[in-house]
C-alpha cells in the first residue's frame, strides 16, 4: 500500500498564483481550483496512512520540492540552490514567506478535498534538507525530479541515490530518455532515429 504520493506542478501553480500570474493586474488565489486539482490527483488508498506528500514548486524561475512529512510532523524543503553570503537571496528569504503561504493553502484545501483524512500542517516548521547543489542555473528542474523519485523522509531525510552537480549532462539525458520511452508517452510511433537509442530491460539506461 502506497504511503506517499505526489501532486503535480499544476497544483503548485494554483497555490503560488501571485507569482505564476504576476503579469495579471490582480492575481487571486482560488481555493475552489486548488480543491479541484487535489481531488483529481488523490490516490485510491487509505489516505490516513499517508506518510509523505511531495509537491514540486516553481518560484522565481527555480524549482524545489516541498514534502509534507506526516511521519516527522514537519515540512521538508529540498532545494538544489547553493545559498551563499554573496547571494541576493538566502534560504530564509526565499522560502519562508512564500513557503508558508502555499503550505497554509494546501493544508486548508486538503481538509476540504478529503475531510478528516489529514492532520493540519499549517504551523509545522520548515526544514531545509541537505541535498546536492546545482552548478548551472537551469538545472533545478532536473534535480527536483530526482528528489521526487528518491526522497526518503525518515529521520533527518535522505535521498536513496547519489546526485552530483558534475553529472548535469547525464541528469538531462536520463530525464529525456525517461520521458521519451515511458509507456505513457502519447506519441504512438516514434521515428527510427529515436528508437535506435532505446535500451532493453537487461541494459537499462539508468544507474
Amino acid at each position: 500500500m502506497a504511503t506517499e504520493f505526489f501532486f503535480d506542478a499544476g497544483l503548485s501553480a494554483i497555490l503560488n498564483v501571485e507569482w505564476h500570474k504576476r503579469d495579471s493586474s490582480e492575481p487571486k488565489y482560488s481555493q475552489f481550483a486548488a480543491v479541484t486539482a487535489i481531488q483529481r490527483c488523490l490516490p485510491f488508498t487509505d489516505l490516513k496512512k499517508t506518510k509523505m506528500i511531495l509537491l514540486p514548486v516553481l518560484h522565481q524561475h527555480h524549482w524545489s520540492v516541498y514534502c509534507v512529512n506526516f511521519g516527522q510532523s514537519r515540512i521538508d524543503v529540498l532545494d538544489s540552490m547553493l545559498y551563499t553570503p554573496e547571494c541576493d537571496n538566502n534560504w530564509d528569504k526565499y522560502h519562508l514567506e512564500f513557503g508558508k503561504k502555499i503550505m497554509h493553502r494546501l493544508s486548508d484545501a486538503l481538509s476540504i478535498a478529503a475531510p478528516l483524512k489529514f492532520k493540519s500542517f499549517k504551523n509545522w516548521r520548515h526544514v531545509p534538507v541537505k541535498v546536492a547543489v546545482q552548478k548551472a542555473l537551469s538545472d533545478s528542474a532536473f534535480f527536483a525530479m530526482k528528489f521526487l523519485e528518491f526522497y526518503d523522509g525518515d529521520g533527518h531525510g535522505s535521498l536513496h541515490t547519489s546526485i552530483t552537480a558534475e553529472r548535469s549532462k547525464e541528469l538531462r539525458a536520463e530525464t529525456l530518455y525517461y520521458l521519451t520511452f515511458h509507456k505513457q508517452n502519447k506519441v504512438v510511433a516514434l521515428p527510427d532515429e529515436i528508437l535506435q537509442y532505446r535500451r532493453d530491460d537487461h541494459h537499462p539506461f539508468f544507474y
